[in-house]
Protein backbone atom coordinates (compact mmCIF):
# COMPACT_ATOMS: atom_id res chain seq x y z
CA UNK A 1 0.00 0.00 0.00
CA UNK A 2 3.17 2.43 1.00
CA UNK A 3 4.47 1.83 -2.88
CA UNK A 4 1.19 2.52 -4.56
CA UNK A 5 0.94 5.92 -2.40
CA UNK A 6 4.12 6.93 -3.17
CA UNK A 7 3.73 6.02 -7.11
CA UNK A 8 1.06 7.95 -7.34
CA UNK A 9 2.24 11.09 -5.56
CA UNK A 10 5.95 11.26 -7.72
CA UNK A 11 3.03 11.06 -11.12
CA UNK A 12 0.94 13.56 -10.13
CA UNK A 13 3.98 16.22 -9.35
CA UNK A 14 5.30 15.48 -13.20
CA UNK A 15 2.04 16.77 -14.71
CA UNK A 16 1.15 19.92 -12.89
CA UNK A 17 4.25 21.70 -14.14
CA UNK A 18 3.14 21.27 -17.99
CA UNK A 19 -0.91 22.34 -17.30
CA UNK A 20 0.38 25.68 -15.06
CA UNK A 21 2.89 26.63 -18.25
CA UNK A 22 0.16 26.06 -20.91
CA UNK A 23 -1.64 28.33 -18.69
CA UNK A 24 0.63 30.84 -18.42
CA UNK A 25 0.85 31.08 -22.44
CA UNK A 26 -2.27 31.08 -23.30
CA UNK A 27 -2.55 34.07 -20.42
CA UNK A 28 0.46 35.84 -22.52
CA UNK A 29 -1.25 35.70 -25.54
CA UNK A 30 -4.37 36.83 -24.43
CA UNK A 31 -3.04 39.63 -22.64
CA UNK A 32 -0.99 40.45 -25.74
CA UNK A 33 -3.89 40.50 -28.03
CA UNK A 34 -6.04 42.81 -25.61
CA UNK A 35 -2.59 45.16 -25.17
CA UNK A 36 -2.72 45.46 -28.69
CA UNK A 37 -6.47 45.67 -29.52
CA UNK A 38 -6.43 48.83 -26.87
CA UNK A 39 -3.28 49.96 -28.42
CA UNK A 40 -5.25 50.20 -31.48
CA UNK A 41 -8.80 51.37 -30.51
CA UNK A 42 -6.84 54.15 -28.62
CA UNK A 43 -5.29 54.92 -31.80
CA UNK A 44 -8.60 54.58 -33.94
CA UNK A 45 -9.88 56.91 -31.08
CA UNK A 46 -7.18 59.61 -30.97
CA UNK A 47 -7.03 59.87 -34.81
CA UNK A 48 -10.98 60.00 -35.22
CA UNK A 49 -10.46 63.17 -32.20
CA UNK A 50 -7.58 64.43 -34.04
CA UNK A 51 -9.55 64.36 -37.57
CA UNK A 52 -13.38 66.03 -35.40
CA UNK A 53 -11.08 68.61 -33.90
CA UNK A 54 -9.26 69.69 -37.23
CA UNK A 55 -12.39 69.75 -39.62
CA UNK A 56 -15.78 71.09 -39.68
CA UNK A 57 -18.37 69.20 -39.09
CA UNK A 58 -21.01 67.83 -42.13
CA UNK A 59 -23.86 70.42 -42.92
CA UNK A 60 -20.98 73.56 -42.72
CA UNK A 61 -21.34 75.80 -44.59
CA UNK A 62 -19.18 79.04 -44.98
CA UNK A 63 -20.50 81.97 -47.22
CA UNK A 64 -23.15 79.68 -48.83
CA UNK A 65 -20.36 77.09 -49.50
CA UNK A 66 -20.42 73.43 -48.28
CA UNK A 67 -17.35 72.67 -46.24
CA UNK A 68 -18.08 69.89 -45.15
CA UNK A 69 -15.32 67.80 -43.49
CA UNK A 70 -12.99 70.86 -44.81
CA UNK A 71 -10.12 71.68 -42.89
CA UNK A 72 -9.51 75.05 -42.24
CA UNK A 73 -7.12 75.26 -45.02
CA UNK A 74 -9.06 73.17 -47.52
CA UNK A 75 -12.13 75.33 -47.01
CA UNK A 76 -9.76 78.65 -47.50
CA UNK A 77 -9.02 77.34 -51.10
CA UNK A 78 -12.79 76.52 -51.94
CA UNK A 79 -13.95 79.25 -50.50
CA UNK A 80 -11.26 81.72 -52.55
CA UNK A 81 -11.84 79.08 -55.71
CA UNK A 82 -15.47 79.96 -55.23
CA UNK A 83 -14.73 83.57 -54.97
CA UNK A 84 -12.66 83.44 -58.72
CA UNK A 85 -15.51 82.26 -60.16
CA UNK A 86 -17.80 85.22 -59.17
CA UNK A 87 -18.76 88.39 -60.66
CA UNK A 88 -18.67 91.36 -59.76
CA UNK A 89 -21.09 94.32 -60.17
CA UNK A 90 -21.74 97.78 -60.13
CA UNK A 91 -25.32 99.08 -60.35
CA UNK A 92 -26.25 102.05 -61.73
CA UNK A 93 -30.03 103.69 -61.92
CA UNK A 94 -30.48 102.28 -64.96
CA UNK A 95 -27.84 99.82 -65.86
CA UNK A 96 -24.95 98.03 -64.61
CA UNK A 97 -21.40 96.82 -65.18
CA UNK A 98 -19.70 93.18 -64.58
CA UNK A 99 -16.05 92.16 -63.79
CA UNK A 100 -14.70 88.86 -63.48
CA UNK A 101 -13.57 88.67 -59.88
CA UNK A 102 -9.92 87.81 -60.99
CA UNK A 103 -10.39 91.82 -62.40
CA UNK A 104 -9.92 93.00 -58.23
CA UNK A 105 -8.68 89.79 -57.14
CA UNK A 106 -10.76 89.83 -54.60
CA UNK A 107 -10.75 86.72 -51.75
CA UNK A 108 -10.24 86.05 -47.82
CA UNK A 109 -8.33 87.88 -46.02
CA UNK A 110 -6.56 85.44 -44.01
CA UNK A 111 -7.63 81.81 -42.33
CA UNK A 112 -7.89 83.51 -38.77
CA UNK A 113 -12.15 84.05 -38.92
CA UNK A 114 -11.93 80.24 -40.33
CA UNK A 115 -9.99 79.31 -37.60
CA UNK A 116 -12.32 80.99 -35.36
CA UNK A 117 -15.25 79.46 -36.67
CA UNK A 118 -14.04 76.00 -35.67
CA UNK A 119 -12.89 76.58 -32.72
CA UNK A 120 -16.28 77.85 -32.34
CA UNK A 121 -18.10 74.41 -33.58
CA UNK A 122 -16.24 72.40 -31.79
CA UNK A 123 -16.22 74.23 -28.47
CA UNK A 124 -18.86 76.41 -28.28
CA UNK A 125 -22.38 76.44 -29.54
CA UNK A 126 -22.05 73.57 -32.78
CA UNK A 127 -22.76 76.29 -35.23
CA UNK A 128 -22.79 75.04 -38.87
CA UNK A 129 -23.58 78.42 -41.04
CA UNK A 130 -20.96 81.17 -40.74
CA UNK A 131 -20.27 83.92 -43.49
CA UNK A 132 -16.61 85.65 -43.48
CA UNK A 133 -16.41 89.53 -42.99
CA UNK A 134 -12.81 89.94 -43.94
CA UNK A 135 -11.81 90.35 -47.62
CA UNK A 136 -8.56 91.61 -49.43
CA UNK A 137 -8.56 93.02 -53.30
CA UNK A 138 -6.54 94.95 -55.20
CA UNK A 139 -6.85 98.34 -54.27
CA UNK A 140 -4.84 100.39 -57.03
CA UNK A 141 -6.87 97.88 -59.53
CA UNK A 142 -10.43 98.57 -57.88
CA UNK A 143 -9.53 102.08 -58.44
CA UNK A 144 -8.29 102.31 -61.67
CA UNK A 145 -10.60 100.66 -63.51
CA UNK A 146 -13.15 103.23 -61.79
CA UNK A 147 -11.64 105.60 -63.18
CA UNK A 148 -11.55 104.46 -66.81
CA UNK A 149 -15.56 103.96 -66.23
CA UNK A 150 -17.56 106.41 -68.40
CA UNK A 151 -20.15 106.43 -65.56
CA UNK A 152 -17.27 108.47 -63.28
CA UNK A 153 -16.77 110.69 -66.02
CA UNK A 154 -17.33 114.21 -64.57
CA UNK A 155 -18.07 116.03 -67.98
CA UNK A 156 -20.52 113.64 -68.57
CA UNK A 157 -22.21 114.38 -65.32
CA UNK A 158 -25.09 116.14 -64.40
CA UNK A 159 -26.87 117.26 -61.20
CA UNK A 160 -31.22 117.05 -61.44
CA UNK A 161 -33.27 119.83 -62.29
CA UNK A 162 -36.21 120.66 -60.46
CA UNK A 163 -39.61 120.98 -62.97
CA UNK A 164 -40.67 124.66 -63.02
CA UNK A 165 -43.37 126.45 -63.97
CA UNK A 166 -42.61 129.23 -67.27
CA UNK A 167 -45.26 131.61 -69.01
CA UNK A 168 -45.64 131.19 -72.41
CA UNK A 169 -46.65 133.07 -75.11
CA UNK A 170 -50.70 132.94 -74.55
CA UNK A 171 -49.88 134.57 -70.86
CA UNK A 172 -50.90 130.90 -69.49
CA UNK A 173 -48.52 128.34 -66.81
CA UNK A 174 -46.63 125.65 -68.43
CA UNK A 175 -44.33 123.16 -66.96
CA UNK A 176 -41.09 122.68 -67.83
CA UNK A 177 -40.33 118.71 -66.59
CA UNK A 178 -37.47 118.09 -64.21
CA UNK A 179 -34.10 116.67 -65.27
CA UNK A 180 -33.27 113.45 -63.76
CA UNK A 181 -29.38 113.67 -63.03
CA UNK A 182 -26.47 110.87 -62.93
CA UNK A 183 -24.02 112.95 -60.62
CA UNK A 184 -22.22 110.76 -58.34
CA UNK A 185 -18.55 112.14 -55.91
CA UNK A 186 -15.90 109.61 -57.12
CA UNK A 187 -14.45 109.46 -53.81
CA UNK A 188 -17.55 108.16 -52.36
CA UNK A 189 -18.32 105.56 -54.77
CA UNK A 190 -14.65 104.77 -54.34
CA UNK A 191 -15.27 104.09 -50.73
CA UNK A 192 -18.77 102.52 -51.05
CA UNK A 193 -17.15 99.67 -53.30
CA UNK A 194 -14.30 99.43 -51.45
CA UNK A 195 -15.84 98.92 -47.95
CA UNK A 196 -18.36 96.35 -49.76
CA UNK A 197 -16.09 94.44 -51.46
CA UNK A 198 -13.82 94.29 -48.25
CA UNK A 199 -17.06 92.81 -46.61
CA UNK A 200 -17.33 90.03 -49.09
CA UNK A 201 -20.34 92.10 -50.90
CA UNK A 202 -20.38 91.49 -55.16
CA UNK A 203 -23.05 93.63 -55.96
CA UNK A 204 -22.06 97.58 -55.45
CA UNK A 205 -25.59 99.32 -55.54
CA UNK A 206 -24.05 102.71 -56.67
CA UNK A 207 -27.75 104.53 -56.92
CA UNK A 208 -27.66 105.09 -53.28
CA UNK A 209 -25.10 107.65 -53.87
CA UNK A 210 -26.43 109.34 -57.10
CA UNK A 211 -27.05 112.51 -57.22
CA UNK A 212 -30.39 111.92 -59.78
CA UNK A 213 -33.72 112.33 -58.24
CA UNK A 214 -34.57 116.04 -58.65
CA UNK A 215 -36.57 117.50 -55.54
CA UNK A 216 -39.76 119.33 -57.29
CA UNK A 217 -41.29 117.12 -60.13
CA UNK A 218 -44.07 117.87 -63.08
CA UNK A 219 -46.44 116.02 -61.21
CA UNK A 220 -45.68 117.89 -58.05
CA UNK A 221 -46.66 120.91 -60.21
CA UNK A 222 -49.86 120.11 -62.24
CA UNK A 223 -52.14 120.69 -59.35
CA UNK A 224 -51.13 124.44 -58.84
CA UNK A 225 -50.10 125.16 -62.42
CA UNK A 226 -53.92 123.63 -62.87
CA UNK A 227 -55.51 126.20 -60.30
CA UNK A 228 -53.74 128.98 -61.71
CA UNK A 229 -54.67 128.44 -65.08
CA UNK A 230 -58.16 128.40 -64.09
CA UNK A 231 -58.39 131.74 -62.66
CA UNK A 232 -55.77 132.97 -65.74
CA UNK A 233 -58.64 131.60 -68.33
CA UNK A 234 -61.38 133.31 -66.87
CA UNK A 235 -62.59 136.51 -68.15
CA UNK A 236 -64.80 139.15 -66.40
CA UNK A 237 -66.21 142.16 -68.32
CA UNK A 238 -67.82 144.84 -67.03
CA UNK A 239 -70.11 147.03 -69.33
CA UNK A 240 -69.78 150.24 -67.82
CA UNK A 241 -71.80 152.13 -70.58
CA UNK A 242 -72.65 151.54 -74.60
CA UNK A 243 -68.72 152.98 -75.01
CA UNK A 244 -66.60 151.82 -72.75
CA UNK A 245 -65.95 148.92 -70.84
CA UNK A 246 -63.26 147.13 -68.77
CA UNK A 247 -62.31 143.86 -68.62
CA UNK A 248 -60.50 141.37 -66.23
CA UNK A 249 -58.44 138.53 -67.78
CA UNK A 250 -55.13 136.99 -68.27
CA UNK A 251 -53.67 140.23 -70.19
CA UNK A 252 -54.33 141.82 -66.99
CA UNK A 253 -53.96 138.82 -64.53
CA UNK A 254 -50.45 138.27 -65.78
CA UNK A 255 -48.52 140.72 -63.93
CA UNK A 256 -50.04 139.31 -60.94
CA UNK A 257 -48.09 136.58 -60.72
CA UNK A 258 -45.34 136.32 -58.05
CA UNK A 259 -42.16 134.01 -58.93
CA UNK A 260 -39.87 132.61 -56.21
CA UNK A 261 -36.35 131.55 -56.20
CA UNK A 262 -37.49 127.89 -57.55
CA UNK A 263 -39.06 129.54 -61.13
CA UNK A 264 -42.37 128.68 -59.79
CA UNK A 265 -45.54 131.19 -59.59
CA UNK A 266 -48.41 131.90 -57.08
CA UNK A 267 -51.14 134.69 -58.17
CA UNK A 268 -51.44 137.06 -55.78
CA UNK A 269 -55.11 137.73 -55.73
CA UNK A 270 -55.70 139.56 -52.56
CA UNK A 271 -53.48 142.48 -53.60
CA UNK A 272 -54.20 142.51 -56.91
CA UNK A 273 -58.11 142.76 -56.77
CA UNK A 274 -58.79 146.54 -55.28
CA UNK A 275 -56.50 148.04 -57.36
CA UNK A 276 -58.68 146.29 -60.30
CA UNK A 277 -61.52 147.47 -58.91
CA UNK A 278 -60.59 150.59 -58.08
CA UNK A 279 -59.77 151.53 -61.44
CA UNK A 280 -62.69 150.09 -62.18
CA UNK A 281 -64.88 152.71 -59.99
CA UNK A 282 -62.64 155.80 -61.54
CA UNK A 283 -63.92 154.76 -65.18
CA UNK A 284 -67.23 154.57 -64.05
CA UNK A 285 -67.29 157.62 -62.01
CA UNK A 286 -68.59 160.04 -65.08
CA UNK A 287 -70.54 157.30 -66.90
CA UNK A 288 -74.49 157.71 -67.11
CA UNK A 289 -75.88 153.88 -66.15
CA UNK A 290 -79.67 152.75 -65.90
CA UNK A 291 -81.56 150.86 -63.21
CA UNK A 292 -85.01 149.69 -62.71
CA UNK A 293 -87.12 151.47 -60.19
CA UNK A 294 -90.53 150.24 -59.26
CA UNK A 295 -92.56 153.80 -60.29
CA UNK A 296 -95.82 154.57 -58.18
CA UNK A 297 -98.78 153.19 -60.78
CA UNK A 298 -96.77 152.86 -63.60
CA UNK A 299 -94.73 149.95 -63.28
CA UNK A 300 -90.98 150.06 -64.03
CA UNK A 301 -89.15 152.42 -65.21
CA UNK A 302 -85.75 152.97 -66.19
CA UNK A 303 -83.61 155.53 -64.77
CA UNK A 304 -80.59 157.18 -66.02
CA UNK A 305 -77.48 158.01 -62.61
CA UNK A 306 -74.20 159.58 -62.92
CA UNK A 307 -71.47 160.26 -60.55
CA UNK A 308 -72.44 156.81 -59.14
CA UNK A 309 -69.72 155.30 -56.26
CA UNK A 310 -68.59 151.97 -57.04
CA UNK A 311 -69.63 149.67 -54.15
CA UNK A 312 -65.78 148.19 -53.79
CA UNK A 313 -66.23 145.22 -51.57
CA UNK A 314 -69.15 144.11 -53.46
CA UNK A 315 -67.13 143.75 -56.98
CA UNK A 316 -64.29 141.87 -54.82
CA UNK A 317 -66.47 139.46 -53.70
CA UNK A 318 -68.14 138.58 -56.97
CA UNK A 319 -64.71 138.80 -58.87
CA UNK A 320 -63.23 136.31 -56.37
CA UNK A 321 -66.17 133.92 -56.78
CA UNK A 322 -65.96 134.19 -60.35
CA UNK A 323 -61.80 133.78 -61.04
CA UNK A 324 -60.70 130.31 -61.38
CA UNK A 325 -64.13 129.39 -63.65
CA UNK A 326 -62.40 128.64 -66.59
CA UNK A 327 -65.57 130.87 -67.92
CA UNK A 328 -66.56 133.87 -69.53
CA UNK A 329 -68.83 136.60 -67.61
CA UNK A 330 -70.45 140.02 -68.20
CA UNK A 331 -72.06 142.19 -65.67
CA UNK A 332 -72.70 145.81 -65.30
CA UNK A 333 -70.67 147.13 -62.22
CA UNK A 334 -72.32 146.97 -58.54
CA UNK A 335 -72.84 150.60 -58.20
CA UNK A 336 -74.12 152.12 -54.84
CA UNK A 337 -77.71 152.31 -55.81
CA UNK A 338 -79.94 151.75 -52.79
CA UNK A 339 -83.84 153.07 -52.58
CA UNK A 340 -85.00 151.32 -49.47
CA UNK A 341 -88.24 152.35 -47.62
CA UNK A 342 -87.44 156.03 -47.62
CA UNK A 343 -86.75 158.57 -50.89
CA UNK A 344 -88.46 161.11 -53.19
CA UNK A 345 -90.10 160.01 -56.53
CA UNK A 346 -90.73 162.85 -59.35
CA UNK A 347 -92.64 161.52 -62.16
CA UNK A 348 -92.38 164.63 -65.22
CA UNK A 349 -94.54 162.70 -67.41
CA UNK A 350 -97.18 162.51 -64.57
CA UNK A 351 -95.82 166.10 -62.85
CA UNK A 352 -96.35 164.19 -59.80
CA UNK A 353 -94.24 163.60 -56.55
CA UNK A 354 -94.34 161.07 -53.62
CA UNK A 355 -92.11 160.98 -50.40
CA UNK A 356 -92.09 157.76 -48.89
CA UNK A 357 -91.17 157.20 -45.28
CA UNK A 358 -90.58 153.82 -43.62
CA UNK A 359 -92.27 152.40 -46.36
CA UNK A 360 -95.05 154.80 -45.96
CA UNK A 361 -96.46 157.41 -48.95
CA UNK A 362 -96.48 160.82 -46.45
CA UNK A 363 -96.60 163.53 -49.20
CA UNK A 364 -98.59 162.91 -52.80
CA UNK A 365 -99.00 166.01 -55.18
CA UNK A 366 -98.70 167.82 -57.79
CA UNK A 367 -95.93 170.13 -59.29
CA UNK A 368 -94.50 171.91 -62.19
CA UNK A 369 -91.13 170.38 -63.33
CA UNK A 370 -88.72 172.66 -65.73
CA UNK A 371 -89.99 173.77 -69.23
CA UNK A 372 -90.02 171.05 -71.52
CA UNK A 373 -88.41 172.70 -74.46
CA UNK A 374 -85.65 175.26 -72.71
CA UNK A 375 -85.28 173.93 -68.70
CA UNK A 376 -86.24 170.58 -68.88
CA UNK A 377 -85.43 168.77 -65.64
CA UNK A 378 -82.49 166.48 -66.30
CA UNK A 379 -83.92 162.66 -65.17
CA UNK A 380 -81.66 160.58 -62.73
CA UNK A 381 -80.86 159.59 -59.01
CA UNK A 382 -79.78 162.67 -56.72
CA UNK A 383 -79.52 163.04 -52.82
CA UNK A 384 -80.27 165.64 -51.09
CA UNK A 385 -77.70 168.77 -51.06
CA UNK A 386 -79.32 170.37 -48.24
CA UNK A 387 -82.09 172.58 -47.03
CA UNK A 388 -83.12 175.98 -46.29
CA UNK A 389 -85.83 178.59 -45.44
CA UNK A 390 -86.54 181.84 -46.74
CA UNK A 391 -83.86 182.05 -49.55
CA UNK A 392 -84.33 183.75 -52.41
CA UNK A 393 -83.78 182.15 -55.88
CA UNK A 394 -81.59 183.98 -58.75
CA UNK A 395 -80.94 183.37 -62.40
CA UNK A 396 -80.70 185.26 -65.33
CA UNK A 397 -83.69 187.43 -65.38
CA UNK A 398 -85.24 186.65 -62.33
CA UNK A 399 -85.08 186.13 -58.45
CA UNK A 400 -87.88 184.33 -56.91
CA UNK A 401 -88.27 184.43 -52.91
CA UNK A 402 -89.39 180.68 -51.82
CA UNK A 403 -90.04 179.53 -48.11
CA UNK A 404 -88.36 176.11 -48.39
CA UNK A 405 -85.25 175.36 -50.34
CA UNK A 406 -84.42 171.98 -51.42
CA UNK A 407 -81.56 171.84 -53.99
CA UNK A 408 -80.17 168.12 -54.91
CA UNK A 409 -78.76 168.44 -58.71
CA UNK A 410 -76.39 171.32 -58.26
CA UNK A 411 -78.92 174.48 -58.69
CA UNK A 412 -82.25 172.41 -59.34
CA UNK A 413 -83.93 171.89 -56.39
CA UNK A 414 -87.80 171.27 -54.64
CA UNK A 415 -89.24 174.07 -53.56
CA UNK A 416 -92.50 176.35 -52.76
CA UNK A 417 -93.72 178.45 -55.60
CA UNK A 418 -96.37 180.64 -54.39
CA UNK A 419 -96.47 182.77 -57.53
CA UNK A 420 -98.31 179.83 -59.31
CA UNK A 421 -102.00 178.81 -58.91
CA UNK A 422 -102.16 175.64 -60.33
CA UNK A 423 -99.70 172.72 -60.55
CA UNK A 424 -99.71 169.46 -62.67
CA UNK A 425 -101.08 169.01 -66.00
CA UNK A 426 -99.23 170.19 -69.27
CA UNK A 427 -98.27 173.38 -67.33
CA UNK A 428 -94.34 171.97 -67.94
CA UNK A 429 -94.81 171.83 -71.58
CA UNK A 430 -95.12 175.76 -71.70
CA UNK A 431 -94.99 177.51 -68.93
CA UNK A 432 -92.35 175.46 -66.87
CA UNK A 433 -89.75 176.47 -64.57
CA UNK A 434 -86.07 177.01 -64.98
CA UNK A 435 -85.48 173.56 -63.69
CA UNK A 436 -86.33 173.20 -60.36
CA UNK A 437 -89.66 171.04 -59.11
CA UNK A 438 -92.31 173.72 -58.15
CA UNK A 439 -95.15 172.65 -55.70
CA UNK A 440 -97.94 173.97 -53.78
CA UNK A 441 -96.24 175.55 -50.35
CA UNK A 442 -97.83 173.26 -48.17
CA UNK A 443 -96.70 170.07 -49.94
CA UNK A 444 -92.67 171.88 -50.10
CA UNK A 445 -93.57 172.07 -45.77
CA UNK A 446 -94.40 168.37 -45.45
CA UNK A 447 -91.29 167.41 -47.67
CA UNK A 448 -89.14 169.92 -46.19
CA UNK A 449 -90.01 168.59 -42.44
CA UNK A 450 -89.49 164.71 -43.73
CA UNK A 451 -86.48 164.84 -46.18
CA UNK A 452 -82.63 164.18 -45.22
CA UNK A 453 -79.46 163.38 -46.99
CA UNK A 454 -79.84 160.13 -46.74
CA UNK A 455 -83.07 159.94 -49.08
CA UNK A 456 -82.90 159.05 -52.96
CA UNK A 457 -84.80 161.16 -54.99
CA UNK A 458 -85.23 159.86 -58.27
CA UNK A 459 -86.53 161.66 -61.68
CA UNK A 460 -88.19 159.95 -64.47
CA UNK A 461 -90.89 159.93 -67.32
CA UNK A 462 -92.99 157.54 -66.99
CA UNK A 463 -93.69 157.79 -70.80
Amino acid sequence: MKKTEKFNTTKQTTATPSKQNNRQKKWVRNSLFCFLVSIALLGATWALWQFNETHFSKGTTINGVDCSWSTVESAYEKLNQQLKERTITFNFTNHNCKYPNSTFDLKIDSTKELEQFLYNQKHGNKEKNFITTEFTLDENKLKSVMKSMSEFDISKMKHPQNAYMALNAENLLTIVPEVMGNYIEFDKAYKLALENLKAGLTIIDFSLIMDSEPEITSHALISSVDDINCILKTSITFNINDDCSLTLDKSVMKDWLVKDSNGNYTIDIDSNIPSFVQLLSEKSANSTVYFDFESTNAGTVRVPAKNLSINEEAEIELIKSELGSCSSHTHTPIYNISIGDNYVEIDKTRQHVWLYKNGQCVVDTDCVTGNASTHDTPRGYFFLSYKALNVTLRGRGYASPVTYWMPFNGGIGLHDATWRSAFGGNIYLTNGSHGCINLPKSAAKEIYDNIDKSMPIIVYSSN
